[in-house]
């Protein structure tokens, strides 16, 4: 989009977002609470 900084203001579109970190956030959570360790691998 050439514009995507007026189409994040849109309702739709934060409210998507926000689902989206709340999802995230819930495995995250889930995940670390389980003993599981978050790691970055390097992107070629």
């Amino acid at each position: 989009l050439k514009y995507r900084y007026l189409d994040l203001r849109r309702p739709e579109m934060r409210d998507n977002l926000m689902l989206r970190h709340r999802v995230i956030k819930i495995m995250r959570d889930f995940l670390d609470n389980n003993g599981f360790l978050e790691i970055e691998t390097p992107i070629l």
